[in-house]
């Protein structure tokens, strides 16, 4: 179960990195189109960043939802490495049990025989 929500987040995180990645070439060509323009018309240089200005925003929006789902990536990550961790002190302590129950019966039947 916790594996899928790896995956699901990490296709998330990954599709927000290509989305991000588009709103820069985005970005990127309205900010060229901005330098080339020989004759900055009015209307159209407001029109120009009018639209960098919305694909800016749009990528700060991407980002914000790469982070929160990269966080929570992490804490996922967190949990099944201290579920991984119990698991491993739990088989030790199994392992250990029947040790310690054995040498608890020795020590009775020493006492016994004392």
């Amino acid at each position: 179960m916790e594996k899928e929500l790896i995956t699901g987040k990490l296709k998330k995180i990954d599709s927000s990195v290509s989305s991000i990645e588009e709103k820069y070439k985005e970005c990127k060509n309205a900010l060229d189109k901005l330098k080339t323009s020989s004759k900055l018309d009015l209307s159209q240089g407001k029109t120009s960043l009018d639209i960098l200005s919305g694909r800016i925003k749009e990528t700060q929006e991407m980002i914000e939802e790469f982070k929160t789902n990269l966080k929570e990536a992490i804490k996922l990550l967190q949990q099944m490495a201290a579920t991984t961790e119990l698991s491993q002190v739990q088989r030790k302590v199994d392992k250990w049990q029947p040790e310690n129950l054995l040498t608890m019966e020795m020590l009775e039947s020493m006492l016994e025989e004392l």
